[in-house]
């Protein structure tokens, strides 16, 4: 990709002069890093401009190659109209009050060499602004630009549920770990993808497993009817599809294609001729789109910024579009972009993404710089109140609002009670797509997931639901390789979807572990990793009765009914927040006010019991440098969220 590049030099940065601004003589140096010719031109010969450019056309045009034009100009007035540049540069803002404006010297030069006439000049001059001024009278006349154009809801996407056939699931890994005849595929690759195709025929398959599964069955055309007459497999529920158009999928971001843990491999290599091979290119069952796993810079806040406008190109309508950091931390290079666009883009200008956000988050003893994704400054970019469940436009509308809510609490509460398998999953279902609609007012969406099914739906969620929103996804290190982090197909098949809140013992538990009794001590929520280092731990201490342990998988928008059902499921337990990361960082200081209004409006029956937080110490560093020391934080913090004092 090459252009041409144009640089209004104006020779001054707002009150800075241009010896201060750079170490080099020229501006454009920057642009000797691409080997790209430079074009310096006076910016007052419109004829040198006028040939300097064509010029540069040309040459793009002809070799392909970057190219930059610099038009050395200056700055009439200060950094706007209201500026006095005089205060900073006097001498050169005296010289510009007295120079001739380029308009004027171009129009006296062709009047000199009688091209045109006083006359004329004056009457072109005369036109120009009487255009300006009728578009001024007529801007006047309209109103405010209506809500209408803020279209939330594309037409072109192609809304679904999430769950799959495990028959159709099998067959897209099984032909995507087939290593191509005469490739010559490393060792470790071969024995990863028997090992992953191994796994699905197992029926428990591990976090890039499903991640595969989520390209694959995106890229390919998916037909219900088709599919009942292949396979005979479909149940009586999968009606709820509707056909499935081929969908682009594109990751992005440094070390994607092998993955920075040695996890994907979506490129694998020939070892003798270095050739690179994409196991997503042609899956060999029908109909697919294309595949773009590619590998970036280091440069976040270029490649974001790329991403979040290519998503905006095809977000809406049949693409997944995914930006994925080395580390979490790194996106911290990229604030401008999450701050000004991704976050905001939506209200300011209705721009509708659904950019994944891909942050490798976990404290493992790998240091400051290589464990924080930093959830809390994301979490602070949410725009929910805290202490108002689902506000409206009216308070009528608020309170019909919180009705319905109380209203689906109370009968998936009842139905749990009851027994009633099929109860349950209407009262759970009814629960989601009230939670969808709340969801569709907000501006991203976070989640730290624990499942490699629960990865599956969110993924495919970005590209089946009504409305894009960008996915601010805390991604698993250490869960890439756990053995315990893998999930039945089961969990993906038809039927199945996305849960905000994965309760112990229910449909999303990949523990296998029975409910928690009724009458449990301590009822703990938690997000992420450290669901598996308390899951461990308390098995060794002999506290599953005592303990319930459940997860927070979306952390925003908060999901308040479900949290409301699991608090309500269990009186009389001490309800506890558990997290990894400092106090002052992680979730902690966005979850207990939204935790708080939860209750109080969906559960008042706890609100004597307040939410309590277990964490590391406050700190100004993400994580200790010492992994001996980090060991003995995860032991202290284990300790004090599974003992109980006598």
């Amino acid at each position: 990709m090459s252009g041409v590049h144009f640089v209004i030099n104006n020779m001054v940065g707002f009150t800075t002069d241009p010896r201060a601004a750079r170490s080099s003589y020229h501006c454009t140096n920057v642009a000797k890093v691409n080997d790209a010719p430079i074009i310096h031109v006076n910016a007052d010969d419109v004829d040198a401009v006028l040939f300097a450019s064509t010029l540069a056309a040309d040459f793009r045009q002809r070799f392909r190659k970057d190219v930059v034009v610099d038009l050395v100009c200056y700055r009439r007035e200060g950094h706007s109209e209201a500026e006095d540049a005089s205060l900073t540069q006097p001498l050169s803002h005296r010289r510009m009050q007295s120079h001739p404006p380029v308009a004027e010297q171009y129009t006296q030069t062709l009047i000199d060499a009688g091209l045109l006439s006083q006359e004329e000049a004056e009457e072109e001059v005369n036109q120009i602004y009487e255009e300006f001024d009728a578009e001024h009278r007529y801007s006047q006349l309209q109103g405010p630009c209506p809500q209408m154009w803020r279209v939330k809801e594309p037409t072109t996407r192609p809304v679904n549920i999430t769950g799959l056939p495990v028959s159709w699931l099998r067959a897209i890994g099984e032909a995507a770990y087939r290593i191509p005849e005469g490739l010559r595929a490393h060792a470790t690759v071969r024995k990863l993808f028997q090992s992953r195709r191994a796994q699905l025929q197992q029926g428990r398959i591990d976090w890039p497993t499903a991640e595969l599964l989520v390209f694959g069955s995106l890229l390919l055309r998916f037909d219900p009817d088709r599919e009942a007459i292949r396979t005979g497999l479909l149940h009586d529920d999968d009606n709820q599809y509707v056909v499935h158009p081929p969908c682009h999928v594109r990751l992005s971001g440094q070390d994607v294609e092998r993955g920075t843990f040695n996890q994907r491999h979506c490129i694998i290599h020939d070892q003798g001729t270095a050739i690179p091979h994409s196991i997503l290119s042609d899956l060999g069952l029908g109909e697919q789109s294309e595949a773009i796993v590619c590998n970036s810079s280091l440069s976040e806040l270029a490649i974001l910024g790329f991403e979040y406008g290519y998503s905006l190109e095809e977000g809406a309508g049949l693409a997944l579009t995914m930006w994925e950091a080395q580390f979490g931390d790194f996106a911290n290079s990229a604030q401008p972009i999450i701050d000004n666009f991704v976050a905001s883009g939506e209200q300011k200008w209705g721009n509708c993404s659904n950019l994944v956000m891909l942050l490798p988050h976990g404290l493992e003893g790998q240091g400051p710089e290589h464990s924080s994704a930093r959830p809390e400054r994301f979490l602070q970019l949410v725009d929910e109140d805290p202490n108002v469940l689902w506000p409206a436009e009216t308070s009528e509308l608020e309170e019909q609002t919180k009705i319905q809510a109380r209203e689906a609490v109370a009968n998936t509460l009842e139905a749990t009670a009851t027994g009633d398998a099929q109860a349950v999953e209407r009262s759970v279902r009814r629960l989601a797509v009230l939670q969808e609609s709340f969801e569709y007012h907000r501006n991203i969406m976070v989640a730290y997931i624990t499942t490699p099914a629960n990865l599956f739906h969110v993924l495919r969620r970005q590209v089946h639901r009504t409305f894009a929103k960008p996915l601010v996804l805390m991604s698993a290190k250490y869960l890439l390789h756990h053995r315990p982090c893998r999930s039945p197909l089961a969990h993906l098949a038809s039927g199945t979807r996305f849960q905000r809140v994965i309760q112990e013992g229910g449909s999303g538990d990949n523990m296998t572990t029975e409910a928690p009794e009724v009458s449990c001590k301590r009822l703990i929520f938690c997000s992420g990793k450290v669901f598996y280092e308390l899951h461990h731990a308390r098995c060794v201490r002999g506290l599953a009765g005592v303990v319930a342990l459940q997860r927070l998988e979306q952390v925003a928008p908060f999901p308040a009914m479900s949290v409301a059902v699991v608090a309500a499921q269990h009186p009389g337990a001490e309800m506890v927040w558990v997290q990894e990361e400092p106090i002052n960082m992680g979730p902690w200081s966005y979850v207990a006010p939204r935790f708080a209004t939860a209750l109080r409006e969906l559960s008042p029956d706890r609100q004597e019991r307040p939410l309590r937080c277990i964490a590391r110490p406050a700190a100004a560093s993400a994580a200790t440098p010492l992994f001996k020391v980090h060991r003995q934080e995860v032991r202290k913090l284990l300790d004090q969220a599974l003992s109980f004092d006598t």
